[in-house]
């Protein structure tokens, strides 16, 4: 191969999102799959996963591209051979595969992971050859994927096969950088995100909506420079804080790879205060969900109430990415209107209209604001759920509810029988959040905790097999094809999770 081109160790400041999507990402995979013998299996982060599948969905390539995540711990005790030769195993023996090409990210890179052992193993076995493809934003500046991927694809012969697995799965859920970004909009607050500087492909911002979405972004030349992040981080922070957040609060929040790489962020934030920059570091790490990004981001700007009491019922999560359109927002306005003081929508206000304050109660409409709620009833602030749909599901026959546990709780109001609430969670961690969460607010709303968690596509078809009609986001109907045909779906508002993502249909069954 070529040797590597060596780069300056630099860290720049840039925008967060785009309009024109002409990197990597939004182009390599699709090139890899206009070969129709080859499955491309992605491996990385969330974020990158995400990224991968809203680049491929608008080219009907979805049913051969696979995924492969890697927890931290599993890079570091070695077991993430053993998880790739099984799905190399997996895809190797499925019916008309010509090959396999693995899609890397900056996390193997970061971990220095050597793939040649298992890829050897796998294909003398089966027969069927497996390349690399290494990119990722710590990995492109020195090894420009576009430059390799003609010596990738001309290693694995061509020899006119057609791979058509027969169905496409789910994709990663939103990550929880992502949702607190989209938490802080209306804020007008200064948001930085913390990153190598490419994990950002997983935002589907409208491009309408590009010019006029608040996040910021650090991106390094190379792997080394983010190694230096102490030494380059702050000053470009803070020279971009100057110009575009000027007495703002700093929001900060964080992809996964400073998590890779140690970043410390109580030295980041003592720097900046150090500097008179007011600022705040909101957990995150990239491989946890929107719905739990979006709980921290409510729990660090409000979760200590203020003394300046407002006669007012402060309606958390009623928001369009949590799955709540305007109808039905307006219709729990009304609802908790007729029983209380007016009712206010902090987290579609700017932060200054109501930080430091105290309502009379809150309200909590989705799952990712009870940990806000819960924590402010221990401050002597009573809440309530409050459901955009109060015994919506209505309908004949075994009903299946397919998303948020709080949204669907109030869908099924009083019926007990012949319904089901499901809700999405594609890890453990993600679904033992979501089990806490619940359990906490049992006392308020007996019986919430009682949903069904599904981790992909398999479990998804097997709750639908069991259902006459379906509740849900229409991306769950069409990832399953026609696996959900002869039943009745009911199309429920958009989430972070579906936004974005179109699926043509036109290779799948």
């Amino acid at each position: 191969m070529t040797e590597e081109k060596r780069q300056p160790e630099t860290c720049i400041v840039q925008p967060a999102v785009h309009r024109k999507k002409k990197g990597p990402v939004a182009v390599i995979p699709n090139q890899i799959l206009a070969r129709r013998d080859l499955a491309l299996l992605a491996i990385g982060s969330a974020a990158c996963l995400r990224g991968v599948y809203l680049a491929i969905a608008p080219f009907g390539q979805l049913d051969r591209y696979f995924t492969c995540e890697f927890e931290p711990e599993e890079y570091r005790n070695g077991r993430w051979e053993e998880k790739l030769k099984r799905k190399l195993e997996e895809l190797t023996a499925m019916a008309g595969i010509g090959g396999v090409v693995i899609y890397t990210s900056c996390l193997e890179r970061i971990y220095d992971k050597d793939f040649a052992p298992v890829i050897h193993e796998v294909s003398e076995a089966s027969g069927v050859p497996v390349e690399v493809l290494w990119r990722g934003a710590l990995v492109s500046p020195e090894r420009n994927p576009f430059a390799y991927l003609p010596e990738v694809l001309k290693a694995i012969p061509d020899e006119g096969k057609i791979f058509t697995p027969g169905h496409r799965e789910l994709p990663p859920l939103q990550t929880d950088f992502a949702g607190i970004a989209r938490l802080l909009q209306p804020f007008d607050t200064y948001n930085f995100l913390v990153d190598a500087g490419g994990c950002t492909e997983c935002f589907a911002v409208p491009d309408e909506e590009v010019d006029t979405f608040h996040l910021r972004k650090s991106r390094f030349s190379n792997l080394k420079a983010a190694r230096r992040w102490k030494e380059l981080l702050v000053d470009r922070l803070a020279e971009d804080y100057q110009k575009k957040g000027e007495g703002k609060l700093c929001c900060l929040m964080s992809s996964v790879i400073p998590e890779a790489l140690a970043f410390d962020f109580k030295d980041i934030l003592d720097e900046l205060q150090s500097r008179h920059i007011p600022a705040v570091y909101i957990p995150s790490n990239g491989r946890k969900s929107s719905a739990e990004g979006i709980a921290e981001g409510l729990k660090v700007l409000a979760g200590r109430a203020g003394d300046r009491e407002v006669d007012a019922v402060y309606l958390w999560g009623a928001c369009s990415y949590e799955g709540i359109g305007a109808e039905a927002k307006d219709r729990m306005i009304r609802e908790l209107g007729r029983n209380y003081c007016p009712v206010f929508c902090p987290d579609e206000e700017r932060l200054d209209t109501w930080k430091g304050t105290r309502p009379k109660m809150n309200a909590a409409a989705v799952t990712s604001a009870l940990p806000l709620v819960i924590e402010q009833e221990k401050q002597g602030i009573p809440y309530r759920l409050c459901f955009s749909g109060r015994g919506e599901a209505t309908d004949q026959g075994n009903v299946l509810l397919i998303g948020d546990p709080v949204i669907t709780a109030g869908m099924a109001g009083d019926r007990k029988k012949s319904i089901v609430r499901a809700f999405y969670a594609d890890s453990r961690e993600t679904e033992a959040w979501y089990r806490h969460t619940l359990a906490l607010a049992e006392d308020h709303c007996p019986g919430i905790s009682h949903a069904v968690c599904f981790r992909n596509r398999t479990e998804l078809k097997q709750l639908v097999e069991k259902a006459d009609v379906i509740y849900g986001e229409r991306l769950f109907k069409e990832v399953l094809g026609d696996d959900w045909k002869g039943k009745q779906w009911k199309d429920m508002d958009e989430s972070l999770f579906s936004s974005g993502i179109e699926i043509v249909q036109d290779n799948v069954n």
